[in-house]
């Protein structure tokens, strides 16, 4: 019969040998593939919202792929392509990804099913972020000189980082429990702990496979809360512009006493008789 007996020697034999391999390589993976997904999700979302009109839908249908395709058919298909070299003319453009004799032991090819199947989640996060900051934001960093880079890295990124560190979270938790792309580009060099837990379960095993699961679900809850811990550190209150004035307190402003390049204030206009700071100063410019 079986032997209901509380043991920690799964866990030994988890800990050792194959099994350290398996977590020591699909905890690297998905690292990478992390903040390849969260980044390529939020450009994007961007280009969706922001950037391209008529072809908005094209791309996010195209970005969406990823999660819509069967897992089967993503690792059958990354298998079909990836598996020979790139050869034109005798000369190798692109070596094998994929496959026992791929470079890196296949892990390229790995961490692009992690990106592709991960991706979708942070596509549509911040979608659903940008549409709700106004245009107008925007275009005032446009009429202040901002090019689109500078715009979407000084404005819009600080505006989306909730969404993109949710991103970030889904991303590892998909790509650490990723199993059906995984069982056909896997390889002896590179080993993923779904592929182990699916093998000692086929060799009858179940107390090494209940560890694997085990001590997977304890790797992906201790870096989504390293994610919670840094996302609630990095938040701060919406930055404000403070100028340096000797009176603090405001005066009224007389009809005729305020005159200059930018023209007279009304009467019962209100300022700071003793502020020094220039008037080109005192709106913000992008350099």
């Amino acid at each position: 019969g079986v032997d209901n007996t509380f043991t920690l020697k799964n866990f030994q034999y988890v800990l050792s040998g194959i099994g350290n391999d398996a977590m020591i390589d699909t905890t690297i993976l998905a690292l990478i593939a992390i903040p390849i997904a969260g980044v390529l999700g939020m450009v994007v979302a961007w280009l969706v919202v922001v950037r391209l009109k008529a072809s908005a839908g094209v791309m996010d249908f195209l970005g969406m792929l990823g999660l819509s395709v069967p897992g089967t058919v993503l690792g059958i298909g990354y298998l079909i392509t990836f598996n020979q070299p790139v050869i034109y003319n005798n000369l190798m453009f692109m070596p094998a990804l994929a496959g026992g004799s791929a470079v890196f032991g296949g892990a390229i090819a790995i961490i692009m099913v992690y990106v592709a199947r991960s991706m979708p989640s942070g596509q549509r996060s911040g979608i659903a972020s940008l549409q709700q900051i106004d245009k107008s934001i925007d275009e005032a960093s446009t009429s202040l000189g901002a090019s689109g880079l500078q715009t979407f890295m000084k404005v819009t990124m600080p505006l989306i980082r909730p969404a993109f560190i949710t991103g970030l979270t889904y991303a590892f938790a998909r790509s650490m429990t990723t199993l059906s792309p995984i069982i056909f580009i896997t390889t002896p060099k590179t080993k993923i702990m779904t592929s182990q837990i699916l093998a000692e379960v086929d060799a009858g095993r179940f107390g090494n496979a209940f560890a694997f699961c085990t001590i997977l679900i304890i790797i992906v809850m201790l870096v989504i809360g390293m994610f919670q811990c840094s996302q609630r550190q990095t938040l701060s209150p919406v930055p404000h512009i403070l100028f340096s004035c000797a009176n603090p307190d405001p005066v009224q402003v007389d009809s005729g006493q305020a005159s200059g390049p930018e023209g007279s204030l009304p009467t019962g206009a209100m300022t700071d008789a003793s502020c020094r700071v220039p008037a080109q100063n005192r709106y913000p410019t992008f350099r």
